[in-house]
């Protein structure tokens, strides 16, 4: 009776055991799933914002014949207006 007992009382502790890492690994995905959206989306915009950017120097440089003086001040221009394309610089 002691040996059923036993194994009973070890079964359901399994079983328990169980039920729970599965639901720790279902919340691990989850939260894998959503730090990856975030990621994808952040980076999505943050393209686009290059492109942007690389589309309005080359629009600039085209419409100014390749002229460096007004370059430079279409490059002063597109530094005021997007902040971090002096990242693509440093």
């Amino acid at each position: 009776m002691l040996l059923f007992v036993f194994l009973s009382s070890s079964l359901a502790i399994a079983f328990i055991v169980k039920r729970d890492w599965d639901n720790l690994n279902e919340r691990q995905q989850a939260q894998t799933e959503l730090n990856t959206q975030l990621a994808s989306d952040y980076f999505k915009k943050e393209l686009a914002e290059a492109q942007n950017i690389t589309e309005s120097i080359e629009s600039g440089t085209v419409g100014n014949s390749g002229d460096s003086a007004k370059f430079a001040k279409t490059a002063k221009y597109m530094v005021k207006k997007y902040p971090d394309i002096s990242t693509l610089y440093r």
